[in-house]
Order: structure tokens, then C-alpha cells, then sequence
């Protein structure tokens, strides 16, 4: 379970990551920047098929952002983060 920071966005993150792997995992790898942290929660929809909800009536870039944001804060390398770090990504769906 995530515990660090804030509790909302733990529990956030909680629901998307935890359906597929122990909230351990970000403990166990090297500190990642905001850019890896992005391209990996993009590998794990596009990739591996996660319970992300793409679709255009389910996770919003805004959500998908906080979920970013949370990791990177939390488990990040220390670098700022902003909702452009998802911009040129491929995202499944257009996000509203």
C-alpha cells in the first residue's frame, strides 16, 4: 500500500497501480525522473493492457497527471514534474 505523502493521492494511485503489482514496486527501482515516471505509467496501459481506465468517459490527463505527480514526488529523483510531461506521450485515447 502507498503511504507516503498525500493520503488521497496514495489511495489514487493505490487503485490504478495496486490491481496489477505490489505498491512496493517504486521502492524496489532506482529513483526515477518525471519523464520515466510518465513513460512508465504509459508502457503500463499501452503495454501491458493495466487497469487504467482509457477511455474517454474514464481517467482524465488531470487524473492521470495526479498519478504522476504522486509517484514522482514520492519516489521520483527529485526533478519538478508538470501535466506537460504527458503531452508527448501516446496515449490510447485523447484525454479531456
Amino acid at each position: 500500500m502507498f503511504t507516503k505523502g498525500d493520503p488521497a493521492a496514495a489511495a489514487h494511485a493505490q487503485a490504478i497501480c495496486g490491481d496489477c503489482h505490489s505498491t512496493d514496486y517504486p521502492t524496489t527501482q532506482p529513483k526515477l525522473n518525471c519523464a520515466t515516471w510518465a513513460n512508465e505509467i504509459i508502457k503500463m496501459g499501452n503495454t501491458f493492457r493495466a487497469n487504467i481506465p482509457w477511455t474517454e468517459d474514464g481517467i482524465t490527463k488531470a487524473e492521470l497527471y495526479d498519478i504522476l505527480a504522486y509517484l514522482n514526488t514520492n519516489y521520483g529523483a527529485g526533478d519538478t514534474c508538470s501535466a506537460t510531461a504527458l503531452d508527448p506521450l501516446n496515449l490510447p485515447v485523447p484525454l479531456p
